[in-house]
């Protein structure tokens, strides 16, 4: 038996683990390129992660561990970097975004259609 195939499947697991982690950054730079052409403006976005950041998480780590936050290695992690996030929805702020020309996207108005009423001879509107 070769021993290429045991080894294989040690490390495959370890391999698609990664794999996953790896579509999941890029799922989420997908969403902040999402977000920038659905709104129309990536500065915005990029500042809400910046405000989003600097409130989250780190209060209980600070007293726990004063000044000793251990970072994630980035193969680790499910989300990208934050200064990551912003640098790219920056350069999309130069750039001219095909939707974000046109503003924020209008969502059509839809009629409302009210619950059927029922009486003591039956369903009328």
């Amino acid at each position: 038996m070769p021993w290429i195939v045991p080894i294989l499947l040690v490390v495959s697991p370890t391999i698609m683990a990664l794999l996953r982690l790896a579509l999941s950054r890029t799922r989420e730079y997908d969403a902040d390129r999402g977000g920038a052409e659905l709104t129309g403006d990536p500065a915005g976005l990029a500042s809400a992660l910046l405000k989003l950041e600097r409130r989250t998480g780190r209060f209980w780590e600070e007293m726990i561990l004063p000044g000793r936050r251990i970072p994630d290695p980035s193969l680790l992690r499910t989300h990208p970097p934050t200064e990551e996030r912003v640098r790219r929805l920056q350069e999309l702020t130069g750039k001219a975004l095909s939707s974000a020309e046109r503003g924020p996207v209008r969502v059509p108005v839809v009629v409302r259609i009210d619950a059927p009423r029922f009486g003591p001879w039956g369903v009328y509107r």
